[in-house]
């Protein structure tokens, strides 16, 4: 027996002050699953996520959620429903299942969906569970686009991504960099977009004095014991692998200046990351494969009238 089902989904995102609008939406009122975004009020540098399910999407989160305490630190909703209407509580209760494993595993915020409770969702026929699971999929690649990549583990230099087959975007590895500068003496791999120093690395722990750019940002790894003293007082080492926004804050860091990054992290030939990077980027990129015509067309919007919250 061989069973297809095509749904037609919808993935919103409503600012919490404006959530009321959502009744002149007509899809928010059939059943969905939804993520509750916002600032840890006990830690406003890390980010709060509940997840939910429900049969009326508009009143769950207008009529309860807006008046509900535990749900204040919210500043934005993400609401996934189907427009045909294909969504059950059954599979919405999977979705939220699978979404708080997915979040819980990722670690990269607070849940704050009480603990217990994921063992109680019913088990689906095995057609749905396929269809929950393309819908799991195009979510997980729709999200960081949206600006939300609490479902996503932190990519590691330490694991090879293609490995992580539960992963709908692989992570693109670069060569290890170095860097040895003024008695600081790094490794560096960018993955999946991201660019890692690893650990045991060794930075200066005495900056220049005309240091300004990303000068706080180390006091904080310090802060953290992600940088150590060295038994000399001259160095700092890196005691785990420590993620940089670009690498130029990763190369300030490490040498304890105003550097630039592109051109002092280097290749064990002598090729700089910014030549490696121009190189990457005029690669030609493989056809995309065809979408199985079974998997769910996916739709990202915002409900008119609505703005982006900033």
């Amino acid at each position: 027996m061989a069973e297809f089902t095509t749904l037609y989904l919808q993935v919103l995102v409503v600012p919490m002050r404006q959530i009321e609008r959502l009744k002149d939406w007509a899809e928010t009122q059939p059943t969905g699953a939804y993520f509750l975004i916002g600032p840890d009020p006990e830690d406003p540098d890390q980010k709060r996520v509940y997840v939910g399910e429900t049969e009326d999407v508009l009143r769950r989160l207008a009529k309860q959620h807006a008046n509900d305490e535990s749900k204040d630190f919210a500043t934005h909703a993400v609401v996934i429903i189907s427009k045909d209407e294909n969504l059950t509580k059954a599979h919405v209760v999977y979705l939220e299942r699978e979404f708080q494993i997915l979040a819980q595993k990722a670690a990269k915020v607070k849940m704050a969906n009480p603990p217990g409770g994921l063992e109680n969702a019913k088990r689906l026929p095995r057609p749905d569970i396929a269809d929950m699971q393309f819908v799991i999929k195009h979510v997980r690649m729709i999200l960081p686009v949206l600006g939300f990549d609490f479902l996503e583990p932190k990519p590691s230099p330490t694991k090879d991504p293609s490995e992580d087959t539960a992963n709908p975007i692989r992570a693109a590895r670069s060569p290890i960099f170095h860097f040895s500068m003024a008695g600081a003496d790094a490794l560096a791999q960018e993955v999946g977009g991201s660019f890692f120093v690893l650990k045991w690395s060794k930075a200066r722990a005495i900056g220049n004095p005309s240091w300004t750019a990303y000068r706080k940002l180390r006091d904080e790894l310090v802060s953290k014991k992600l940088l150590v003293p060295d038994p000399t007082g001259l160095l700092l080492t890196f005691d785990d692998n420590v993620e940089f926004s670009s690498p130029s804050a990763a190369a300030a860091v490490v040498y304890g200046g105003n550097i630039n990054g592109p051109i002092n992290w280097k290749t064990e030939d002598g090729t700089t990351y910014k030549s490696w990077l121009n190189a990457e980027s005029s690669t030609p990129a493989g056809e995309a494969a065809a979408a199985d015509e079974a998997e769910p067309s996916m739709e990202t919007q915002q409900p008119a009238g609505l703005t982006n919250g900033n």
